[in-house]
């Protein structure tokens, strides 16, 4: 399929963002015009305007924004500027009328971090409060390694996501998991989802719980890993991720990317 006469799929993040190689490649497969671009470049090529009441984005393109990495910011002119780059990316991404996978909204932007997407989802759903595991409010970098889990989850041996990981203090830390319970990380796209480490199956119940999760966090893709109790219906929501790593999604990688071309095209 060919966007003929169409603007092409924009993926908006760093060269070395393996996911994005994943899906310029589905894109090629089918013979999609797609094209690359770096948060800058999107931003020295794009505008945005507001005319008769109404907001416009020009060249109005379908986005995949994913974060870049980390520059250094040393002098204030260089925060300036990243900060004016910034705004302009959400204005891009907020007010395309083209499709746009984990567009900004108020409370949303590519580089939120785990912690804050748990806060957000808590303060739009109050009700899902119970699903979150107990944590303990800590002062002091000492503490008892044996009875609390390390800031990075591990599945199958792999570190999965360090971003919770800091020196500062205070910090939350949560109780190991217990004996019987599970670490199962659950891939979203759209209303679709696959379960990495789903050793007992029949677990239609979590991903119609994971889509619930990524609805309310206006998310069409992202990871979200649960504490499960098999055989059971106990869980806890352990952590949210709005930017999965080509490297996390592993098997699920080629069919992931397919979907989130899908979403660009719709």
């Amino acid at each position: 399929m060919v966007r003929s006469g169409a603007y092409p799929l924009v993926l908006v993040g760093h060269h070395s963002d393996g996911l994005i190689s994943a899906v310029h490649e589905a894109c090629r497969r089918r013979a999609i015009d797609v094209v690359r671009l770096t948060r800058k470049a999107l931003c020295e090529q794009t505008t945005t305007s507001y005319n008769g009441g109404r907001a416009e984005v020009s060249p109005d393109r379908p986005l995949l924004l994913r974060r870049d990495l980390w520059t250094s910011t040393s002098t204030r002119d260089d925060l300036f500027i990243a900060d004016e780059q910034r705004a302009h990316l959400w204005a891009i991404g907020a007010l395309t009328n083209s499709p746009v996978v984990n567009r900004p909204t108020e409370n949303l932007f590519p580089d939120r971090y785990p912690r804050s997407l748990l806060v957000d989802l808590i303060s739009k759903a109050p009700y899902l409060v119970s699903l979150l595991p107990k944590e303990t409010y800590l002062a002091s970098l000492e503490f008892d390694q044996a009875k609390y889990e390390s800031e990075s989850f591990i599945i199958d041996g792999d570190h999965i996501d360090d971003s919770f990981k800091s020196d500062y203090l205070p910090h939350r830390i949560r109780p190991r998991l217990e004996d019987g319970w599970l670490l199962l990380q659950a891939t979203v796209v759209g209303n679709r989802v696959w379960i990495v480490n789903d050793t007992y199956g029949h677990l239609d119940w979590l991903r119609e719980l994971s889509v619930v999760v990524s609805r309310t966090l206006d998310l069409q893709f992202c990871l979200i890993f649960w504490r499960v109790k098999p055989r059971t219906h106990q869980i806890q929501l352990a952590r949210i991720s709005s930017h999965p790593e080509a490297i996390q999604l592993r098997d699920h990688l080629g069919v992931v990317s397919e979907a989130l071309v899908e979403i660009l095209l719709s």
